[in-house]
């Protein structure tokens, strides 16, 4: 009995690794994250004929699931070690699968993404795929809502025209995700200057 239990544990694992090395035209994911959300979305990945990601690690955090193995993809450690990793199996991608991301997690994810000119990945929120009555994994871009934690505050255009229009606007911290995002609402408001 033990026996054929090891041969078919032996030879799942040889399909995963296949599934692995078949799709080399596909950006390559390394997954924050080695819990059961990382198990589904590892598990579609390589399931789906045409997987938007190829699965080639995972970080976690969490001492007990170091060198944790999912379908062939490995534990390679700590978030610390992004950098790294991402050197070492040619990421192109971070996939955050963990179900409760709070947005300092997010904005720190994001911060060390942006520095090695990865993209980030997340899963939906668990309200996300309640509202939308959908089972499977939605994988969206990191927005603005995620890093502040709630929906942004709507300016409106009407009211604000007139404290900004023709007038000198400066605005610090312009190049991280809020500042920009501020710029580009700003400038339709024709300010003289935009610095």
């Amino acid at each position: 009995m033990f026996f054929a239990g090891a041969a078919r544990y032996r030879a799942r694992q040889r399909r995963d690794a296949s599934a692995l090395r078949v799709r080399t035209d596909k950006p390559r994911a390394i997954v924050y994250g080695s819990g059961s959300a990382a198990e589904l979305l590892i598990r579609q990945l390589l399931e789906s004929s045409d997987p938007p990601y190829l699965p080639v690690i995972m970080l976690d955090d969490e001492p007990a699931n170091r060198h944790r193995r999912i379908h062939g993809v490995l534990t390679a450690g700590p978030w610390g070690k992004l950098s790294k990793v991402a050197t070492t199996h040619a990421a192109n991608v971070v996939i955050v699968a963990i179900p409760g991301a709070n947005s300092h997690l997010l904005s720190r994810v994001h911060v060390d993404c942006f520095a090695l000119g990865l993209k980030v990945i997340v899963l939906p929120t668990l309200r996300e795929i309640l509202s939308r009555g959908q089972a499977g994994l939605d994988l969206r871009e990191l927005d603005i809502e995620d890093l502040i934690g709630r929906p942004p505050n709507q300016i409106d255009p009407q009211s604000a025209a007139p404290f900004i229009a023709g007038k000198n606007v400066v605005i610090t911290g312009a190049g991280g995700s809020i500042g920009s995002q501020l710029v580009g609402q700003i400038a339709g408001l024709s300010p003289r200057t935009l610095t």
